[in-house]
């Protein structure tokens, strides 16, 4: 809380002196205090084209067009496009569980 003697400094203040010290004021705390960098949007995720896709999860592109009706895809006219974390999510839905983990399923009641 303010001392009535601060208080009393501040009503003294021109409008000029009073913008030159909240102006030093807030330069001075953003100089100590740096401003985090703005996150990315939301909506920033980049299509990879087949060729890409292909690379990234290296699934030969035959079997790509092959199996095109299972895998998310963007289709703009004659070109297929994917996100990254549509086809990672793809690839996820195919895994296997191992044996220890199917013997941890039966072994551990539901609920």
């Amino acid at each position: 809380m303010e001392t009535n003697s601060q208080t009393l400094f501040l009503t003294s203040l021109t409008i000029k002196d009073l913008r030159t010290l909240f102006r030093s004021e807030i330069e001075s705390y953003f100089s100590s205090h740096p401003v985090a960098a703005t996150p990315p949007h939301p909506f920033t995720k980049k299509p990879i084209n087949i060729d890409e896709a292909s690379e990234f999860t290296g699934i030969p592109k035959n079997t790509i067009y092959a199996k095109i009706d299972f895998i998310p895809h963007i289709k703009q006219g004659r070109r297929l496009l994917f996100f990254k974390e549509d086809l990672i999510a793809y690839l996820e839905s195919g895994r296997v569980k191992t044996r220890n983990e199917i013997e941890a399923d039966v072994e551990t009641p539901p609920g």
